[in-house]
């Protein structure tokens, strides 16, 4: 008896190739879906100029650092704001990399962009830089 027969003369059969076919195509679509919202990198707007040479590996620290602070439940709003300084006191062209790359990494945990989490952050130190941080990402175009 071939396949198609098989299926034609089985309900169970059939429904359950039906079944497979429906979640293979949720699957796909989902995936599909879900590449479209990467978050595509920002131009850095000095072209890299303000970036020192060798500086790549404290980026990649920095940023870590910055998920560690703001995803974890035990983090202090000290932890934060230290991590909020090192990132305000770096150059537009820095920032923009750190940016890009907290995105890459971790865009996908439905909090939107580096700026949102730091905007999203409730429990903040007194006099906390947070909103100068945001406003000054947002004029640099990282919204």
């Amino acid at each position: 008896m071939s396949f198609v027969a098989f299926i034609a003369k089985n309900a169970f059969a059939r429904w359950t190739l039906i079944a497979i076919v429906v979640l293979l195509l949720v699957f796909l679509v989902g995936k599909a879906l879900g590449k479209n919202k990467a978050f595509k990198p920002i131009k850095l707007p000095d072209n890299g100029q303000g970036i020192p040479v060798g500086w790549e590996p404290q980026m990649f620290a920095l940023v870590t650092e910055l998920f560690k602070v703001m995803d974890g439940l035990f983090t202090t709003s000290v932890d934060k704001e230290n991590a909020w300084v090192r990132l305000n006191v770096l150059t537009n062209d820095q920032i923009t990399a750190v940016y890009n790359e907290f995105n890459r990494q971790f865009g996908k945990k439905n909090k939107g962009t580096l700026t949102d989490w730091i905007a999203d952050e409730k429990w903040t130190a007194i006099g906390s830089i947070q909103n100068q941080l945001v406003s000054r990402m947002k004029s640099i175009g990282l919204d």
